[in-house]
């Protein structure tokens, strides 16, 4: 169906954007995220590429984008 179509596009932006030691995952529904361990600057970074690179696609969608994280010392 083009529901699945589209997730499995998004899904591959998500990747793409993300390192290699990133979990990226679908939390239900719409919704996914990805896990990594970066500095503040690199997740805003990455949140602003992600917004990017699923505006790009030819779905013609936009995506809410958001950042959150907490010190490990």
């Amino acid at each position: 169906a083009t529901g699945d179509r589209l997730l499995v596009s998004i899904s591959g932006c998500l990747c793409h954007c993300a390192r290699g030691e990133a979990v990226v995952g679908r939390v239900g529904g719409e919704e996914s995220l990805i896990a990594e361990v970066t500095r503040d600057d690199d997740a805003e970074a990455l949140a602003e590429r992600l917004r990017l690179a699923i505006a790009s696609t030819s779905w013609g969608i936009t995506a809410s984008v958001g950042v959150a994280w907490r010190r490990l010392n």
